[in-house]
């Protein structure tokens, strides 16, 4: 198969990427409603036509044709579509190019077209969403220079290095680390067990989150370690860190102040990132570094494999390296 690259120069690419393409759309379509999969089938029958109308392969996904498949009439018929049509084409344009990039992560074209494509399906002049942050995952070397700003010689220091591996290696989502319990971690095998999570109020279905690091999972302990030293056993993994670096009462902390602890290491690091982004991070290096997309999905707890496809919007996002294993279980 033959698709052209920015300066029009043929590139062969495998028949399977094609395949591996739809495979995964699908799989992200098939669990969205009816009326949502009809709305993406058109935009996909309408890319289809502009492409047999361009004599161009289905996955020729680069920023000229998807501007020209946007902005310009003229291979429908000079039939114009709405502002509200266009909207949604765009959006639905989105959705294709996470699946094509997460069919191929590895295919530095294809995450060419992915980053400069959406950059533009968000121009606000077309029409797009705007109100979507571009984040970006942090880097190996974002996340290590992060780790290093931590003061290990006080209590606040360890505990907040502990809330920063638990989102960038594990992926746990605000609240589920500020109200953590020390029961829910399994020093032994590594696995954090996930109550009532998102979306879920069954106590009795817990999440299974494995250890991706041993790093991580240490920096864990050397902050139970302390804080059981210093304070004997307790139930909440992070109480508050009173003034004087006092450890306070055996209460969880406020989802909040997992924003404030990471707010304040991006300020310190000059990096921009949020609490959030931890999970964008993980995720995003699990489908850049091979792993299924069905692995993924069940690491990150997502109900529906569209919701994983949303994180894999990193153009050449590079491996957290020995930090992490690759997608071992």
């Amino acid at each position: 198969m033959i698709v052209f690259d920015q300066s029009n120069k043929p590139v062969v690419i495998s028949t399977d990427a094609h395949q591996e393409f739809l495979k995964t759309l699908n799989l992200a379509m098939s669990e969205l409603s009816e009326k949502s999969r009809r709305q993406y089938a058109s935009t996909l029958n309408s890319w289809r036509e502009y492409c047999i109308y361009e004599d161009i392969s289905l996955i020729q996904f680069d920023p000229h044709n998807i501007k020209r498949f946007i902005t310009e009439d003229d291979w429908r018929n000079e039939q114009s579509w709405s502002n509200n049509t266009r909207k949604a084409k765009m959006s639905h344009m989105r959705k294709f190019l996470d699946a094509l990039y997460a069919a191929a992560p590895e295919n530095s074209l294809f995450a060419r077209w992915h980053t400069q494509g959406t950059r533009f399906l968000t121009n606000k002049n077309l029409g797009g969403d705007t109100n979507v942050r571009q984040a970006t995952p942090l880097t190996d070397m974002q996340v290590k220079l992060a780790l290093s700003r931590f003061d290990l010689s006080t209590y606040r220091g360890l505990r907040d290095k502990a809330i920063f591996v638990l989102l960038f290696f594990y992926g746990l989502r605000r609240f589920e680390v500020a109200k953590l319990e020390w029961k829910q971690i399994n020093f032994t095998n590594g696995q954090i067990f996930i109550e009532q999570g998102k979306g879920r109020a069954d106590a009795s279905d817990a999440d299974i989150v494995p250890t991706l690091s041993i790093e991580a999972l240490q920096i864990l302990q050397d902050w139970q370690d302390a804080l059981f030293e210093e304070s004997g056993n307790r139930l909440f993994c992070f109480p508050r860190i009173n003034k004087g670096d006092n450890i306070g009462k055996d209460e969880a902390i406020h989802p909040r102040s997992v924003n404030k602890i990471i707010k304040r290491v991006s300020d310190e690091t000059g990096i921009d990132f949020r609490s959030h982004d931890g999970r964008r991070t993980i995720i995003t290096h699990l489908i850049n570094s091979g792993a299924r997309l069905q692995d993924v999905q069940r690491f990150a707890r997502h109900k529906n494999a569209s919701t994983t496809l949303r994180y894999a919007k990193s153009k050449e996002a590079e491996e957290l390296g020995e930090t992490l294993k690759k997608h071992s279980y």
